[in-house]
């Protein structure tokens, strides 16, 4: 049993452009299929309390997106929309389609892309904290020339390279850091969190398992106005689901179901980017009601 309340899940991999990719199942294959995609920086086991959940009455996978979890860094390059999309199809396609898709941040936006590239794809799509993000360091992405948006990119990928991975002495050195990043976690969800982020070094202290070039994320098809152009093509029903007391820059959800006719926005009072952690029931049982006819 894992701290989070259910049984583990067994580990699988493909291969997606080279890369070793890795997710896991809940197992119950026939019911319908419920993939989950996690946010920057995190991993498929975040999703373990929902997936503990729904897992009865679906067949519930998560994936470690590209340099991510237990999925492989990219060699001799960086991370972008297309390479997570690419990814997202390969995994789709190895399930089966049509799915439904529950997805939160950075993967909120390319699930968000995706259910327009491959509408046939997907029967439901359930995003948290998802939508129109604008990270601080892409506020002024658009007022700047071609030639100042690619120097700011090389800088940037330039210093990420630079970074040292931090390292922590003990697991729960890296439990305290993740409660003062969200204090909502409580210890337990964030030692379950910790464990499974956490890779063991040769000197036996342990670092973040994602990659720290993911800081240097491509902005193109992230804030680019053309993602607007996919979300139209979206013929899917969406839920799209906002923490009120959300920290994340610039991300807003003003007019998006004008632009996402099937969409449906739900705002939760009082919780932040994280509420699958804040208040999991809360949030299950709003996917629950949203995804349950697909049974």
């Amino acid at each position: 049993m894992n701290r989070s309340g259910g049984s583990n899940p067994q580990s699988h991999w493909i291969t997606s452009l080279g890369a070793r990719l890795h997710y896991v199942d809940w197992g119950n294959k026939g019911r319908p299929t419920v993939l989950m995609i996690h946010g920057s920086r995190d991993h498929c086991r975040s999703w373990d309390r929902v997936a503990n959940s729904l897992k009865h009455q679906y067949h519930i996978v998560a994936m470690d997106l590209r340099g991510h979890g237990d999925s492989e860094h990219i060699s001799g390059g960086t991370y972008g929309a297309e390479e997570f999309l690419f990814d997202i199809h390969g995994l789709v396609k190895h399930l089966g389609a049509p799915i439904t898709v529950v997805a939160h941040s950075l993967g909120g936006a390319m699930a968000l892309r995706y259910a327009g590239l491959y509408p046939d794809n997907v029967a439901k799509l359930v995003t948290l904290e998802a939508g129109q993000p604008y990270p601080s360091v892409y506020a002024n992405y658009h007022s700047k020339t071609p030639v100042e948006r690619m120097r700011q990119q090389i800088e940037s990928l330039e210093h990420t390279v630079s970074r040292q991975a931090k390292r922590y002495h003990s697991i729960d050195a890296a439990v305290t850091r993740f409660l003062q990043e969200n204090s909502h976690l409580g210890h337990d969800l964030a030692e379950h969190l910790a464990r499974n982020a956490l890779a063991t070094n040769e000197d036996g202290t342990f670092s973040w398992k994602f990659d720290p070039r993911i800081y240097a994320l491509r902005p193109e098809g992230i804030v680019s106005e053309d993602r607007f152009s996919f979300w139209t093509e979206i013929r899917c029903p969406v839920l799209m689901i906002f923490g009120s007391a959300s920290k994340l820059p610039g991300l807003d959800h003003t007019g998006l179901a004008d632009i996402i006719a099937s969409a449906q926005i739900l705002k939760m009072d009082g919780l932040g980017h994280w509420p699958q952690h804040e208040d999991p029931e809360k949030v299950i049982a709003a996917i629950r009601q949203f995804i349950v006819p697909t049974l």
